[in-house]
């Protein structure tokens, strides 16, 4: 990727909102033109889950309707693909962030498979816990007809991704941090960016 002049406006000022937007599309541009392949199938994949997720939603609606143990088992076998492919799509995903931060850097033959694996591995791993975690408790508090913990839980995750999280996942799958300096570090860089 020569994003040398893209780079140099990054470095040299703070942008304005328009500009952002103008930077990231010409970013977005010139991975687009060096990386079709990964943008089609990443594109492919997320049509795919999405679809298979339509599916079965379709498909549990008439396992409560029915009560049919096979469409049931089917229902099941989908969830699990479902899951693999959603996987198989946040490696492509953290790859892609991954190109384009090395693209903007000009470190682009510097990547080790090895370590982004490994470290994405960990990512996708907290990430499943931590939404598997949130989901039970909402649904505990629903179940406990605490609806309004429920929204209030709800909305401090909210603002907790904004104020802690919003560049998290991008510094983390790119630089050589661990997870809290990667907090601490989105942290630091939300503080008055949000909107950028």
């Amino acid at each position: 990727m020569n994003l040398e002049s893209i780079q140099e406006k990054l470095f040299e000022r703070k942008l304005d909102l328009i500009e952002y937007f103008k930077a990231a599309f010409d970013i977005y541009k010139e991975f687009l033109k060096n990386n079709k392949l990964l943008v089609f199938s990443t594109c492919l994949l997320l049509m795919l889950i999405t679809s298979l997720d339509i599916f079965n939603k379709y498909l549990m609606a008439l396992v409560v309707k029915y009560r049919e143990v096979k469409i049931a088992f089917l229902v099941m076998m989908l969830l699990i693909l479902e899951l693999i492919l959603s996987v198989g799509h946040s490696f492509l995903i953290g790859y892609y962030f991954k190109k384009i931060v090395m693209g903007i850097e000009g470190t682009e033959n510097s990547f080790e498979f090895k370590k982004f694996f490994l470290k994405m591995l960990k990512f996708i791993g907290i990430q499943y816990c931590l939404v598997t975690f949130f989901l039970v408790v909402s649904l505990e508090l629903n179940l406990l007809h605490l609806n309004f913990i429920d929204l209030v839980l709800k909305i401090v995750l909210i603002v907790m991704f904004f104020k802690y999280f919003l560049y998290f996942e991008t510094y983390y799958i790119h630089d050589n941090t661990g997870i809290i300096s990667s907090i601490d570090y989105s942290h630091q860089l939300s503080k008055g960016n949000r909107l950028r």
